[in-house]
């Protein structure tokens, strides 16, 4: 129950700071870098169901022509599970890169939700890109180290425990019992 609770809170705080960011002009994907964090962290099948929520929420909010939070969040569970398997997930500096990733796939669908909107892609939606792409590139590491901070203090599973030795049931084998 803590980690659906931690969780559910990270997520609502993350939206609402996102949109919050949005409504004064600075594109920040906080959701999908809290989302990768929790794709990363837990088996996507049980996390799919709120992150796919929150990103709806989101876009839901920004009222866009394409769902690209959504869109993108759906890109961002293989490239988890592959991080998960390939990446150095212990190592703050190395989400860098997904951070990029995540970063270029958001800027991506930013753009081409300006060209479906039929807007110029010069001016606006680029500078929207561009703080998708820089953000996203800095806030991955950030909000992973953030994010375990109250994973510590709450015992529940974190990125600084993780052991590609055991499989998912071991961490969820009870539906909430954790290391």
């Amino acid at each position: 129950m803590t980690y659906w609770l931690w969780l559910t809170t990270s997520l609502t705080i993350s939206v609402v700071a996102e949109y919050l960011a949005r409504l004064h002009g600075l594109e920040l994907p906080l959701t999908l870098a809290t989302a990768f964090y929790f794709a990363v962290l837990g088996p996507w099948l049980r996390t799919a169901v709120p992150l796919m929520l929150a990103t709806a929420w989101l876009d839901a909010l920004g009222t866009s022509s394409l769902p690209q939070v959504s869109c993108v969040l759906l890109l961002l569970f293989p490239l988890a599970n592959f991080w998960r398997r390939f990446g150095d997930v212990r190592s703050l500096p190395m989400l860098v890169f997904p951070g990029a990733v995540v970063g270029l796939l958001a800027a991506v669908f930013r753009l081409l939700s300006a060209l479906v909107s039929g807007h110029s892609l010069l001016g606006t939606p680029f500078w929207q890109a561009a703080c998708l792409l820089g953000g996203s590139t800095v806030l991955v590491p950030i909000l992973a180290f953030v994010l375990e901070i109250p994973a510590r203090r709450l015992a529940i599973r974190r990125l600084e425990k993780f052991n590609l030795d055991y499989s998912d049931e071991y961490y969820f084998h009870d539906g909430d019992t954790y290391d």
